[in-house]
């Protein structure tokens, strides 16, 4: 988590230079987290092949955000906020409210919205009228 609140705020502190790198790369790690939380889905044997199908889809999205940066930086990670957002609801309609991972649900359910609101942050500077 503090390497996603350093690269979400390091544009704002560093030279406008570093920006482009650091967004970036704030994009690329997110897109390994969400391919890595939305894998971690198929280990559950019991679950029908749908579901399974879902989260590879949900992987190859987070990888299609890395592309979409390539060409429009703020679609990019707007694409990002609502794909974190839906595959933490896709993670709670999987789970359930099983008893045993109550501290994980709650741990992810606040992991998600620090970073919306460091995405919203990425999306502030990208559109500040004052930075070069």
């Amino acid at each position: 988590m503090s390497l996603f609140i350093f690269l979400a705020i390091a544009p704002w502190i560093l030279k406008h230079e570093l920006s482009s790198f650091l967004l970036r790369s704030f994009n690329a790690y997110l897109s390994i987290v969400i391919s890595f939380i939305a894998g971690s889905l198929w280990w559950r044997e019991n679950l029908k092949k749908d579901i399974h199908l879902e989260a590879i889809v949900i992987s190859m999205l987070a990888f299609l955000g890395i592309l979409i940066f390539e060409f429009n930086q703020g679609m990019a990670i707007i694409f990002q906020i609502i794909l974190i957002n839906f595959l933490l609801r896709f993670e709670l309609k999987v789970i359930g409210e099983d008893e045993n991972i109550l501290s994980y649900i709650e741990t992810r359910k606040l992991a998600t919205y620090i970073i919306t609101i460091l995405c919203v942050i990425q999306l502030a500077y990208l559109f500040n009228p004052y930075v070069n």
